[in-house]
């Protein structure tokens, strides 16, 4: 369900017409969808309502890993491939 660009509710069907093949959440914690397209990853939030969520958490990750002299990292939980029915 969309309202212009905003994403209230991105459905699994969606989120595959994007590229993503699977289930994930971003640190275990932020549902949503993963998937790899030439050889990038592509993360698509279920709902742009957490993005505030997703922002704060890469955001402490980001500075976690820095201070310890690391590149960011961002850790993706994937679990069950998308099945729409296609």
């Amino acid at each position: 369900m969309r309202i212009g660009e905003f994403s209230i509710w991105t459905s699994a069907t969606e989120a595959e017409s994007y590229g993503c093949t699977h289930y994930a959440r971003l640190f275990g914690i932020v549902p949503g969808f993963y998937g790899v397209i030439d050889g990038e990853p592509l993360w698509v939030p279920r709902s742009d309502l957490l993005n505030w969520l997703d922002y704060v958490l890469s955001f402490l990750a980001a500075i976690i890993n820095q201070s310890n002299g690391n590149d960011p990292v961002f850790s993706f939980k994937v679990l069950g491939p998308i099945r729409s029915g296609k």
